[in-house]
């Protein structure tokens, strides 16, 4: 009887073993999946950025289009205009580049790009917000 105790017990022991390995194996694979999960939502932000800006790119050049159209109608066309129109084009033009060239360097690399960009962004569309000559209206 004794001896069926001590298997008993033994037995437990190799068993608990056994489920420490299981949960450390958990604790392990736990991170990983956690490290996937972040580095899924750190691409889909590139991404989900990425398109917003496409979109913000197209208003702005539709935006440039209507200006500069506006200025080729009129009898008198401002040469200083039309060099800031086509600056604010290039501009636009510059920052959509830069968009469709960027290489992923890392969550660091990523935030100083989208903050730099989104720094020239606003400026941007402040310029064409403020970009209401006399003429025009």
């Amino acid at each position: 009887m004794k001896a069926r105790g001590n298997l008993q017990v033994a037995q437990k022991d190799t068993v608990n073993p056994k489920s420490k390995l299981m949960e450390a194996q958990k604790d392990t694979a736990s991170p990983k999946m956690e490290m996937m999960e972040v580095t899924k939502d750190y691409a889909s932000e590139i991404e989900e950025f990425k398109n917003e800006a496409d979109l913000k790119l197209s208003s702005n050049q539709k935006h440039i289009a209507v200006l500069r159209g506006k200025y080729l109608k009129l009898a008198e066309t401002d040469e200083a205009c039309m060099e800031k129109i086509s600056k604010l084009e290039q501009k636009n033009s510059d920052l959509k580049k830069s968009l469709a060239d960027y290489q992923d360097g890392g969550k660091n690399d990523w935030l100083l790009f989208k903050n730099r960009f989104n720094d020239d962004m606003d400026e941007l569309q402040n310029a064409l917000k403020e970009f209401a000559p006399e003429k025009m209206e």
